[in-house]
């Protein structure tokens, strides 16, 4: 017959049923089975508290060798309830005694064997990171108190990864992950200067369903999010906030601290969504350089480089494609699917609306969408179409080597200021194709606005 234990932290116990008989820790047939080995044994007796939380946070640890056993345990220790059927109360009390929270090095362990993890309050030491990169299926990780990194001299390695079938990232209302930016950032970027991690979470094969929700992150050092071969992935509901990077430093030259800040970098990905998320930052707020059927939805973007596909070309893999289309416009396309980017806000940013490719490269850029976009305080281009970058910088000479058709630039308004262009399209020969305008109205650029294609040239001219 099976009995509960829950501890709480004044160690009241309440048992049913049985009386059990005392077990030296270092014995005890559930940790020997659970963990392996004494040493670590011992490890695990010195790391955990005894809060208890709601039993939504529970992990749930199989014990191999005990018969009809588990352990379910919050990962941050916050929670033990034990079903069972040998006898350990004496040693329960004297293990709940230690009223430590959960270490770092216990990530692993929980990520290899549970679909409930808690992480509350993490300090990642120094070249470290959070690998949840191969959760298992349908796991729920969660984030609780505030998540911290400590300095790192070296650009290769990510600070986070995750990856798995079915799985969720969240977090607790008032969690924070903290990426100390502030130790990274001189005004270069992933340009030069102080090492730095080349993204600060990497999200690689998140498929099936899966979803990261309910984030707040700050401070990272440059690149947020990239985003590769992923499918049927929803990112949603986050507050992405490296406004502390726009003041320059000591080291910056002037220039803002956090540079090449972007958001998200979304690359070899399909049927995916991203939406209802505000970021703050000092470039692209959104990059998509491949990719099919991807919608981006009720952004808010502030202090970036606008909304963006590319740039495109000279990598290993050069086509976006679908990314929504009204199929009432482009009736001669043979797809459904579509890639969007629709019902956002961009202020404070250099673009609104972007879309650029590689000099000299090739690539296929199809089934474009940018619909019910509002801009405000656009310092560079309203809407931008060019085929002129090299070396990441445009040269103001196109090429056409990656093909540009079927874009829809629908009810996207707003404002530029004085020094900006409204709209600039610089296509290369022949290489762009379809581009059609509706209810686009950007005004109060001073720049001239210039457009080589469509023949009719720019909007409102």
């Amino acid at each position: 017959m099976r009995a509960s234990i829950i501890l709480t932290l004044s160690l009241t116990v309440v048992s049913a049923v049985h009386d059990y008989a005392k077990r030296d820790c270092s014995h005890d047939n559930c940790l020997r089975a659970f963990i392996g080995s004494s040493v670590d044994a011992a490890n695990f007796c010195a790391t955990y508290t005894t809060t208890v939380l709601t039993e939504s946070t529970v992990l749930k640890y199989p014990i191999k060798g005990v018969n009809r056993m588990l352990v379910p345990f919050s990962y941050t220790a916050h929670y033990f309830y034990f079903h069972f059927g040998i006898s350990i109360k004496q040693h329960l009390i004297k293990l709940f005694s230690l009223q430590l929270n959960v270490l770092y090095s216990q990530i692993g362990p929980a990520v290899a064997a549970c679909t409930a993890i808690s992480l509350d309050g993490i300090s990642v030491p120094t070249n470290s990171s959070i690998n949840l990169a191969s959760l298992k299926a349908n796991s729920i990780v969660t984030f609780a108190g505030e998540t911290t990194f400590a300095f790192t001299n070296s650009s290769t390695f990510n600070p986070m990864t995750f990856g798995g079938k079915n799985v969720t990232i969240t977090s607790v209302p008032g969690a924070v992950i903290d990426g100390n930016g502030q130790a990274y950032w001189d005004g270069q970027g992933s340009n030069g200067g102080v090492p730095k991690p080349d993204h600060f979470i990497v999200v690689n094969k998140m498929t099936a369903g899966s979803v990261i929700e309910n984030l707040h992150i700050r401070n990272w050092p440059t690149h947020l999010f990239s985003i590769s071969s992923c499918s049927n992935l929803t990112m949603r509901n986050m507050l992405l906030d490296n406004s502390a990077g726009d003041a320059p430093n000591a080291i910056s030259g002037g220039l803002p601290a956090a540079h090449n800040s972007d958001g998200f970098d979304v690359s070899t990905t399909d049927d995916s969504t991203i939406h209802d998320n505000t970021v703050y930052n000092q470039d692209d707020c959104v990059a998509i350089t491949s990719g099919n059927n991807i919608t981006v939805d009720n952004m808010y973007c502030s202090g970036g480089h606008g909304l963006s596909i590319g740039s495109v070309g000279g990598k290993s893999n050069n086509n976006v494609t679908n990314i929504l289309v009204s199929k009432s416009i482009f009736s001669s396309l043979s797809k459904t699917d579509t890639l969007e980017f629709s019902n956002s806000i961009v202020v404070n940013s250099q673009n609104g609306a972007r879309i650029k490719s590689n000099y000299n490269t090739t690539g296929f850029i199809s089934n474009i969408t940018y619909s019910n976009i509002s801009l405000s305080g656009i310092s560079i281009y309203g809407i931008d179409v060019q085929q002129d970058y090299l070396n990441g910088g445009p040269t103001g000479i196109p090429s056409n080597g990656v093909i540009i058709q079927n874009l829809l630039f629908q009810d996207i308004t707003g404002t530029a200021v004085v020094g900006a262009e409204d709209y600039y399209i610089l296509c290369g020969d022949g290489s762009c194709s379809n581009i059609v305008f509706g209810g686009v109205d950007i005004t109060g650029g001073t720049v001239p606005s210039t457009c080589n294609y469509p023949p009719s040239g720019c909007p409102g001219l």
